[in-house]
């Protein structure tokens, strides 16, 4: 890049952007590129543009895409995306939080609060997940909620770890399709534990999830003492 002070100075004056401060070239290029593409006016921007997440699948297409098809028993749930129906959840990530165990999830359905029990659907003797504490994610940091309606984005902690990727306060038999079944793995990779033996079942038990989270990893565990 050509270091011209006043070249830059007159680009910005043709762009319309606030005059520079800075007397530094290297200071007054971030200064210019701060006022010309502004992050927190880039996300506002892109935020308004989006669809709002409460109309996301009134596209029946779109429904379709995480149904698999019309008749799926949850197909008019997700599409209605009614705060007072049947609570509804999709996990999207597992999470530690100084040793809490939380699932971030996307409430499609009802509301998420303490006190109410999701099974995980299409584990047929899945034992019910009593909700103790719902948070919204802020950065690092867990901001306790009191409830979070359908459409909204929220954590709640676990005692245990998930057999399955969609909660429902309902017991229902047909998980959503949020998948990638489709695709092959790229790469191949061997893991090994040099830590102790609770560091290693702690390393199993995650593989596990993740395995459970994005159908696109497989996880094989193999006992190296057989």
């Amino acid at each position: 890049m050509d270091k011209d002070f006043e070249k830059l100075k007159s680009l910005t004056a043709k762009l319309g952007i606030p005059p520079i401060t800075s007397k530094r070239m290297d200071e007054a290029f971030d200064e210019f590129m701060r006022n010309w593409m502004s992050l927190t006016k880039a996300v506002l921007k892109a935020t308004l543009k989006a669809k709002s997440a409460k109309v996301a699948f009134e596209d029946e297409e779109r429904a379709v895409m995480i149904t698999n098809s019309k008749e799926h028993v949850l197909y008019e749930v997700v599409r209605a995306c009614d705060k007072n129906s049947m609570a509804l959840a999709f996990v999207a990530k597992l999470l530690k939080f100084e040793n809490r165990k939380v699932a971030m999830c996307r409430v499609l359905s009802g509301s998420i609060k303490k006190g109410v029990k999701l099974y995980a659907v299409g584990a047929d003797d899945s034992e019910p997940i009593e909700v103790d504490k719902v948070y919204a994610l802020l950065g690092r940091e867990l901001v306790p909620l009191t409830v979070a309606p359908a459409g909204s984005i929220c954590a709640i902690e676990l005692s245990t770890w998930l057999s399955g990727t969609t909660l429902c306060s309902e017991k229902i038999t047909e998980p959503l399709n949020f998948s990638a079944a489709s695709l092959e793995p790229l790469v191949r990779v061997s893991i090994q534990s040099l830590g102790s033996t609770e560091e290693w079942n702690d390393l199993r038990e995650g593989l596990k999830q993740l395995a459970i989270l994005d159908s696109a990893g497989k996880y094989i565990y193999k006992n190296a003492f057989k």
